[in-house]
């Protein structure tokens, strides 16, 4: 699962079982000119209830480009 939130982390987008499932959404906010000038989201990966990865996407030509974030902190899985 993931969860989407806008550039800043103050709003949450979204929860999509996959970045796929979201496409359509995202381009809706980004047509509506709620993403910014040029649109730009941050996603969280989850594993369970836990958080795995974060993702930047920006949206250039028409298509989502993601870049991995650096990983700030260490996220534990249950064993």
């Amino acid at each position: 699962m993931i969860e989407i939130f806008n550039s800043n982390r103050t709003q949450s987008l979204g929860r999509f079982r996959s970045f796929k499932a979201a496409e359509n959404t995202l381009d809706a906010f980004a047509l509506a000119g709620r993403l910014g000038a040029i649109p730009k989201v941050l996603l969280c990966t989850y594993y369970g209830a836990f958080p795995q990865q974060e993702y930047t996407a920006s949206r250039q030509n028409g298509k989502w480009l993601l870049q991995k974030e650096p990983c700030r902190k260490t996220f534990a899985v249950p064993v």
